[in-house]
């Protein structure tokens, strides 16, 4: 499983709304996993994002991701068996590219 959430509602505070309440649930959703499924072969991932550059939001700063981008690092998470119950935070491009060589070699 890959799942997708925002570096933004990290730290959680008062303009963040139910985001931070739905990453919390998260964390505790993978702590429950790993707790009781030890020996179980689901992996469970999360990819903690920064902005994004998308069809939304076309201009941004250059070090940012596009939306390509951050499929093509689901992809790569998914492909990866190696990668096991890993919170994985790309914020920039250069993020994503240490990671993409991680998960490949």
């Amino acid at each position: 499983m890959v799942h997708r959430s925002g570096e933004a509602v990290r730290p959680p505070n008062r303009f963040h709304g139910h985001l931070g309440v739905v990453r919390d649930a998260e964390d505790a959703f993978v702590d429950e996993h790993d707790r009781r499924l030890v020996t179980c072969t689901t992996r469970i991932n999360d990819l903690v994002l920064a902005p994004i550059i998308s069809r939304t939001r076309p201009h941004g700063d250059a070090s940012w991701l596009s939306a390509d981008q951050v499929g093509e690092a689901a992809v790569a998470v998914a492909l990866a068996p190696t990668v096991r119950d890993e919170h994985i935070t790309l914020n920039t491009v250069e993020d994503l590219e240490a990671q993409l060589a991680r998960m490949r070699t």
